[in-house]
C-alpha cells in the first residue's frame, strides 16, 4: 500500500495536480521524509562535469526522432500546482520521442519549469557547477506501459532537460504560456487555458544532436528512479521580464514561487554520456 501511494503522489505531480505533501523549503529533508525513493543511489538532478563525461557515438541511422513535435495542440492547459508552472496539452496524436540512444519510444505527458529568485540560480542540472536561471523539463512516458507501471521501471520515463540563459529579448516560444500566468493568479483553481499555443518543437534547441545522457530519477518527491535523462547542451534564451513573470506565481503560503529546484545529487558511480567528441 505504501509503494502504491508513493506512485500516486508522483503521478499527481507529473500530471500537474495540486499537491501539498512536500515543499522545496524542506528539500534537504526529502531523503528522510521519502526514504523509499528520495534516498536512492541514482537520484537527479546532477552536476555534469564535462571532462568526466564519456563520448557515446550515435549512428546516423539512429537519430533522435521527434514525432509530431511540430503539431500544434488542439488545447493546452497551464496550472500552478504550487511547485511549478505545469502544462499539459491535448492532441489528435500525441508527440513522441525515440531513437537517439533511447531504449524505448516515449509519449508526451507534460512540460514544466524550474527557476530561481534571481538570475544566478534556477536550473536543477548544472554544468561544471554553473547554474542557469531557468530549466525546462519535457516529460514523456513509455508508450507500451501505463504511467503507474512506468514509474516503477528504470527507463519508464524519458525527460528532456533544456537550459535557458539570460537575454535582453523575450523568447517568443514562451510568451503564450507565460501570458496565462495573470489568469492563473486570479483563477480559483490556479488553472488557465493557453491561448494559441505553439508546437513542442518551438521549445527545443536548434541543435538536438549535442546532449548529455544518464539514468536518474524524478527531481521531486517521490523521486522515482525511473528516468532516462537527456540534457541538451545548447541553451535557449529567456528575458528577465519573463523570469519575473514566473516568479509572480503564488507559492500557496502567501509568498511567491521561487527557487523551485532540487540541488545536485551524488553521481554514485554513474556514467554520464555526451554525443560529440
Amino acid at each position: 500500500m505504501a509503494a502504491h501511494l508513493l506512485h500516486v503522489f508522483a503521478l499527481c505531480l507529473i500530471n500537474g495536480a495540486i499537491a501539498s505533501e512536500w515543499s522545496y523549503a524542506d528539500k534537504d529533508q526529502w531523503p528522510v521524509e521519502f526514504p523509499v525513493s528520495c534516498n536512492g543511489q541514482h537520484e537527479s538532478p546532477i552536476n555534469i562535469v564535462r571532462l568526466q563525461t564519456r563520448w557515446a557515438w550515435l549512428s546516423p541511422a539512429m537519430p533522435f526522432q521527434f514525432t509530431d513535435y511540430h503539431t500544434v495542440p488542439t488545447s493546452m492547459t497551464a496550472v500552478n500546482n504550487h511547485h511549478t508552472l505545469s502544462t499539459t496539452a491535448t492532441y489528435v496524436t500525441k508527440p513522441r520521442i525515440s531513437g537517439g540512444g533511447l531504449p524505448y519510444t516515449y509519449e508526451f505527458v507534460n512540460f514544466h519549469f524550474h527557476w530561481g529568485a534571481d538570475e544566478s540560480q534556477g536550473s536543477e542540472h548544472t554544468i561544471d557547477t554553473v547554474q542557469y536561471p531557468l530549466e525546462l523539463h519535457i516529460v514523456h512516458s513509455r508508450v507500451d506501459e501505463t504511467m503507474d507501471v512506468a514509474l516503477t521501471q528504470p527507463h519508464g520515463l524519458a525527460v528532456l532537460g533544456i537550459f535557458f540563459e539570460l537575454s535582453m529579448s523575450d523568447n517568443p516560444a514562451l510568451e503564450h504560456v507565460l501570458s496565462s500566468i495573470d489568469v492563473i493568479n486570479a483563477a480559483p483553481d490556479l488553472t488557465a487555458q493557453v491561448v494559441n499555443p505553439y508546437a513542442l518543437a518551438s521549445l527545443l534547441p536548434d541543435d538536438v544532436r549535442r546532449f548529455y545522457r544518464y539514468d536518474g530519477s524524478l527531481t521531486t518527491p517521490v523521486c522515482n528512479e525511473a528516468v532516462v535523462w537527456t540534457v541538451f547542451a545548447q541553451p535557449l534564451h529567456v528575458s528577465r521580464a519573463q523570469l519575473d513573470k514566473l516568479r509572480s506565481l503564488a507559492d500557496g503560503h502567501g509568498g511567491q514561487l521561487q527557487n523551485n529546484f532540487r540541488n545536485p545529487q551524488p553521481l554514485n558511480g554513474r556514467t554520464v554520456y555526451r554525443t560529440w567528441p
